[in-house]
């Protein structure tokens, strides 16, 4: 305090309420403009950083989501080429069992070509479902046979 009024005494009136008019000015220059516009940068700085990390974050579940894709479709694809022997193998064998002559063995490729044929569309594309397995109850005629008799029997 005491060099508060030894200082006082060095200025005049008029300089002092200068001084405070500077003093004041600072204040509410760091008050109303300096104060908002560093809060203001810090926080655009820090929405451009999340905005930042979340689209590398998008971008590698994108890139993970298309690699799982791909491995999908390739799985698709191979089964789609297995089922597609099979049904030439069974179609090669239906034919082999007609010209022979023997029914029975021709009725059984039918039916297992009926089996594999609702796995197709009605344009000839396959359906793409790695689930898509042939009906059990359709592949063998003998246990069709044997189904029916037990029926028969009750």
């Amino acid at each position: 305090l005491a060099i508060c009024l030894l200082l006082s005494t060095a200025f005049t009136f008029a300089e002092c309420v200068l001084w405070v008019e500077a003093v004041g000015k600072s204040l509410l220059m760091q008050l109303f403009v300096t104060d908002p516009m560093i809060g203001g940068l810090v926080l655009a700085f820090r929405l451009l950083a999340t905005w930042i990390l979340l689209k590398t974050d998008r971008r590698k579940h994108d890139a993970l989501r298309e690699a799982r894709w791909e491995a999908q479709e390739a799985a698709l694809d191979i089964r789609e080429m297995q089922a597609l022997d099979e049904m030439r193998a069974l179609a090669r064998e239906f034919v082999r069992h007609a010209k022979s002559g023997d029914k029975q063995a021709a009725m059984e490729a039918v039916h297992l070509l009926a089996a594999w044929s609702l796995f197709w569309d009605d344009d000839g594309a396959p359906v793409r479902s790695s689930r898509a397995k042939p009906d059990k109850s359709l592949l063998s005629l003998d246990d069709r046979e044997a189904a029916l008799a037990r029926r028969q029997e009750r």
